[in-house]
């Protein structure tokens, strides 16, 4: 089994609207010469893009995952012909698969878990709250959805929402969410969310801003999951969704550049309207047009980490914050106001109140007085909160 794969997960989902599911557009363009591969290469790749390591500056352990990821896909297509017209296919080619077949292994000699492989480098974008809902619909009829969700079906199936019952325990922390989360405990799942920028990977990264989207990719290996996203699904493009997100998993959290301590999360890339001036969107009419836009979107990050806990949601903590109560000018108590909407309402078919599907949730900011401002509104329910 190969456990010690430390590439990110991008989840990049599509909406599929009854149309029939779709391959995963493919992830790369590169050649693979399958008829010229040896064992000394197939060794080569497989040392390096099963092997942890401190990932370099050009992530080139992804460059020959994806790499490697290519030669199964190629393999698979030569057996179906070979099991099609056996007779059609030159022996030679028929024993360089064998041979193939034999060299993916491990360093301990065992089969590629290639399951776990495909499951590092998924990517996926959600639209909207419905599209993540349908994941696991009330009915018996199956709605058609991304192949690539496929885990978060199955593990829906296994821990359905309306069985999870759980504190909803809300905790302030006063910090910045790069320190935050080596206040997890070590075991335990981390989805936060990055306050992003709609319509460029990192907003101000490469000019070196210190809002909350930068400081997280400063400290982290999340800036290469933007960089597949735009350039690996939206050729060349980015827009995330204006009610949806983009769900990447397993970035890697630096404590210090000169450290190889680190923890594992898991991020709701998501966006709030700038109403300090005008980003991709259209900023909200009014008021009652800002709640009501915010609300869909809010509702949308949120049922995308229940649709992507692991296990049932115990032993996963759920870090929100202030979104958009920076340089975008959102009011804070508003905001803070959509946030208790959101967690305080059913979803997905829970039987209580969606907060109830984690166990923690802690609300992340530098400001203190925005936490109090937080912790005000949330006192007004009668729930337990640190």
């Amino acid at each position: 089994m190969i456990n010690a794969l430390n590439f990110f997960e991008l989840r990049c989902r599509r909406m599929t609207m009854g149309n029939n599911n779709q391959n995963m557009l493919h992830r790369s363009s590169v050649f693979v010469p399958f008829e010229s591969l040896t064992q000394q290469i197939i060794e080569s790749v497989v040392s390096v893009a099963t092997t942890f390591r401190k990932p370099g500056f050009n992530y080139g352990e992804r460059t020959l995952l994806i790499f490697l990821l290519q030669i199964k896909k190629k393999l698979k297509k030569i057996e179906k012909q070979i099991q099609e017209n056996s007779t059609g296919i030159d022996q030679q080619v028929i024993q360089h698969v064998q041979n193939v077949q034999q060299w993916l292994v491990d360093i301990n000699r065992q089969p590629l878990n290639w399951a776990e492989l495909e499951k590092k480098y998924k990517l996926k974008l959600y639209w909207n709250v419905n599209q993540i809902e349908n994941l696991c619909p009330e009915s018996s009829g199956k709605i058609p959805y991304d192949p690539s969700d496929e885990d978060a079906v199955e593990n829906l199936r296994q821990f359905p929402v309306s069985e999870r019952n759980h504190n909803g325990r809300i905790t302030y922390v006063t910090n910045g969410i790069e320190k935050a989360v080596f206040d997890v405990p070590e075991n335990a799942q981390i989805i936060l969310l990055n306050f992003a920028n709609e319509q460029s990977p990192g907003g101000g990264y490469l000019r070196h801003a210190r809002a909350q989207e930068e400081v997280l990719l400063y400290n982290s290996d999340g800036y290469r999951a933007l960089l597949d996203l735009k350039y690996g699904r939206m050729n060349g493009g980015y827009a995330i969704p204006e009610f949806g997100l983009a769900y990447v998993r397993n970035i890697r959290i630096f404590k210090s550049s000169s450290s190889n301590e680190y923890r594992k999360a898991d991020t709701l890339v998501s966006a709030c309207y700038c109403m300090a001036g005008h980003e991709l969107y259209q900023n909200p009419r009014n008021k009652d047009d800002w709640e009501k836009k915010n609300l869909a979107k809010f509702r949308a990050f949120i049922a995308a980490a229940v649709a992507n806990t692991i296990g049932d949601g115990k032993n996963t903590y759920l870090l929100l914050g202030p979104i958009g109560t920076g340089a975008f000018g959102n009011d804070v108590k508003r905001i803070g106001e959509v946030f208790r909407k959101a967690l305080n309402s059913p979803m997905m078919g829970s039987k209580e109140l969606i907060r109830y599907s984690f166990e923690h949730i802690w609300f992340v900011s530098i400001d203190q007085w925005k936490n109090e401002e937080f912790k005000k509104i949330f006192d007004k329910d009668e729930f337990g909160n640190n």
